[in-house]
């Protein structure tokens, strides 16, 4: 008895149709890591688009004060600064 084996290969396109709804991002959002929170940061800010802060946590504004407490307020906006800009938001100058 003969075997003979045939190996085939078929490239295929197809297209789909998503339906991607507000809820799906906000629920991709929540269960997101912080690398893809910061991306999503980028890419906002690319498009012109810079949330706002609604609310510092403890950790947040303690540092920022013993900051400003030690070495100064410059000291801590070019702290914040340098934060903002890693995350995709950027300060204007700032007169105190």
């Amino acid at each position: 008895m003969t075997s003979i084996s045939v190996e085939k290969s078929v490239d295929v396109t197809v297209d789909v149709d998503v339906d991607i709804y507000v809820d799906d991002v906000v629920n991709f959002i929540f269960s997101a890591n912080n690398k893809e929170l910061e991306e999503i940061a980028v890419a906002l800010a690319g498009k012109g688009v810079h949330s706002s802060l609604i609310a510092l946590d403890a950790a947040t504004v303690r540092h920022l004060i013993e900051r400003v407490n030690v070495f100064g307020l410059d000291d801590m906006l070019d702290d914040l600064k340098r934060e903002g800009e890693r995350i995709g938001v950027f300060m204007t100058e700032v007169k105190v």
